[in-house]
């Protein structure tokens, strides 16, 4: 049964630059409601946002007055400067997450990839007998046909709670009194960063036959690549790249100098595992009494990779200005599947700075496609920012 949307002629949301009809966006919506809900009226839902990222817009929908409809979350892709592959990547990664889709001893797992990727409108919810390894969102739908508006889009649950990072900025977490913190909610972020920690071990549990450039190639033996290889390939193009502006040019041969030199941090044999890529305290979302984890979110970069490279952010974004009692306790949770080992640090450290050149990059890029974003790059650092963390590296290493 098609819905018939109301009351809805005179409002309008925005999606990137698109100015969209009320009706039109609920007509996006359509595919992930219940079948049972027509004649929704302006007045029963609230529409929460644009909460605009670097990549995406995102809303949150729900119902204003009853339970009518689930809550959702509805996110479009919005940037051309986006570096990683063209599609919803939870349509790939769910089935991974419990296991339907089989990565090892699997013949067909390239058609079965194939299968995926291919099918440009559907859904992943996890069936109560074949849950995830960790919580996660529901993929409610997904469109990548851009026939209705010029995104790919895609349509999530709702994780209830509050962000880690949302609970650290409001209780003073990093604050000036941050030693004067309230043993419960001391408590309460040591909790969420320990089960962070273990969520991610789980993740890495998941190993990969090879590495490749792209997702879309997992499978394919004849597209595997050597790791080290790829890395260094990538770094060098990265460099390429960067060496085009000028802020970055009185450091390129520094730059040059310090990946010949660290080189061998890189191991001839690595272990693909699942890379989340964006692992922080923004992504984890937590029940604000206890600390335990609800869901964590914004899978939309995963890659295949070395475990050390999903350390990155957790540390530049996550723990880097807080207690190190918290960065103990992420450990401690992660090292219940891994161990570190002696030069783990370092080789943390080394793709830190691949991903500063690349994040300089993308910002670089943003502003010559004209995609900077006042409100929302305020909350990032700024292109010159990278270049200061970048130096900091390259002092503290000749």
């Amino acid at each position: 049964m098609r819905m018939e949307w109301v009351n809805a002629d005179m409002e309008r949301v925005m999606i990137g630059n698109e100015s969209v009809r009320w009706r039109k966006f609920m007509q996006l919506l359509e595919p992930a409601l219940p079948n049972q809900v027509s004649n929704i009226r302006r007045e029963e839902i609230d529409i929460v946002g644009p909460f605009d990222g670097k990549i995406n817009t995102i809303y949150r929908i729900k119902a204003a007055h009853s339970n009518k409809i689930p809550n959702l979350i509805f996110r479009a892709r919005i940037s051309s400067a986006f570096r990683y592959e063209n599609v919803v990547k939870e349509k790939i990664l769910f089935p991974i997450l419990n296991g339907k889709l089989k990565l090892q001893d699997n013949d067909n797992l390239n058609q079965d990839i194939k299968n995926i990727t291919n099918k440009k409108e559907g859904s992943y919810i996890f069936p109560a007998d074949a849950p995830p390894i960790i919580p996660v969102q529901d993929l409610y739908y997904y469109n990548e046909t851009r026939q209705q508006i010029p995104y790919m889009y895609s349509i999530l649950s709702y994780a209830r709670g509050i962000s880690l990072h949302d609970f650290i900025e409001k209780n003073g977490v990093n604050g000036a009194n941050a030693n004067d913190l309230d043993p419960k909610s001391r408590e309460i972020v040591e909790h969420a960063f320990n089960e962070a920690g273990r969520f991610l071990g789980r993740l890495h549990e998941i190993e990969f036959p090879g590495f490749h450039e792209s997702i879309l190639d997992i499978g394919d033996e004849s597209r595997m690549v050597d790791w080290k290889e790829l890395f260094f390939s990538r770094v060098d193009d990265l460099l390429d790249e960067a060496s085009r502006h000028a802020l970055m040019e009185p450091i390129i041969s520094r730059l040059r100098a310090y990946f010949r030199e660290y080189e061998s941090l890189i191991p001839d044999e690595e272990t693909a595992v699942l890379f989340h890529n964006d692992y922080q305290p923004q992504n984890f979302i937590m029940d604000p009494s206890t600390g335990s984890i609800n869901a964590v979110i914004d899978f939309d970069n995963w890659q295949i990779g070395p475990r050390e490279q999903d350390f990155i952010k957790i540390q530049y974004w996550g723990l880097r200005d807080l207690d190190p009692a918290f960065s103990r306790k992420f450990l401690e949770g992660y090292g219940e599947f891994h161990d570190m080992g002696g030069d783990f640090q370092k080789k943390v450290d080394l793709y830190k700075m691949q991903w500063f050149i690349l994040v300089f990059n993308i910002e670089m890029d943003k502003i010559l496609k004209r995609e900077k974003n006042a409100t929302v790059d305020s909350r990032f650092p700024s292109a010159g920012q990278y270049i200061e963390e970048i130096t900091k590296i390259l002092d503290q290493t000749s």
